[in-house]
């Protein structure tokens, strides 16, 4: 977008082609036209754990319509192979069918989206779906970074009481996960619908702080239950 910060991008942006949406839909079909891919991989999203009334349409606008005008310029381009990123928080309460947040129900929200473009226009589709995920280089206000965090500076973290389950995957899995995917969608024979998830390690926060201290070979000042868990936790 013409606002978009650069800085995290800085050490490779010049080796590729950077395209402007302007938030039109015909934007986007002017850079699908042009480039015409073999494969979109759709990992644009506003996530936001919890969120405020002024956020509701920064929220809704970049993970409904945004990716919909994606799939409408790809039917116009003739590009037919697209790879989505779901999240896990899809999946929540005792029969898995309910939406953690309001991030989460836009993200499903938007699957009925894809699932109409793969029905009517045959654009076969894999989505991935993530849980959390970690590397060098995360600038996100993450769990294991704010370990790490910790560890340097010496310093107390007020932690929920931490039994709950997570399942980590490092950056460069996830990459190696979306190559896969579309080389599956290279390959197919036929148009699918596919939805894979990606699994890491799997272990409690309260394991993961030892973990992080057996690999620093430092102790952390961690005050589990300093904190409540959030509204609507996963707890597994």
């Amino acid at each position: 977008r013409p606002s978009s910060d650069f800085s995290a991008v800085e050490d490779f942006i010049s080796q590729v082609d950077a395209y402007v949406y302007d938030g039109k839909t015909q934007s986007i079909i002017e850079i699908l036209e042009k480039v015409r891919p073999d494969v979109v991989f759709h990992v644009a999203s506003l996530v936001l754990t919890q969120h405020t009334p002024e956020q509701v349409e920064s929220l809704i606008s970049s993970n409904v319509p945004f990716g919909t005008q994606l799939l409408e310029a790809m039917v116009l381009a003739g590009v037919k192979k697209f790879i989505n990123t779901s999240t896990t928080w899809q999946y929540f309460g005792e029969e898995n069918k309910q939406s953690v947040n309001l991030y989460a129900a836009t993200k499903k929200a938007y699957e009925e989206v894809i699932d109409y473009y793969n029905d009517a226009h045959d654009i076969s589709v894999i989505s991935l779906v993530l849980s959390d995920t970690y590397g060098i280089g995360d600038r996100r206000v993450k769990l294991i970074n704010l370990l790490i965090d910790a560890v340097r500076r010496d310093e107390k973290i007020s932690m929920s009481p931490g039994d709950q389950i997570v399942d980590v995957s490092h950056v460069y899995d996830v990459v190696r996960s979306f190559e896969s995917a579309a080389q599956d969608l290279i390959e197919a024979t036929s148009t699918v619908n596919l939805k894979f998830a990606i699994s890491g390690a799997r272990l409690s926060v309260k394991e993961l702080v030892a973990e992080v201290e057996r690999v620093s070979g430092k102790k952390i000042n961690a005050e589990f239950g300093g904190r409540a868990y959030r509204i609507r936790e996963v707890m597994a």
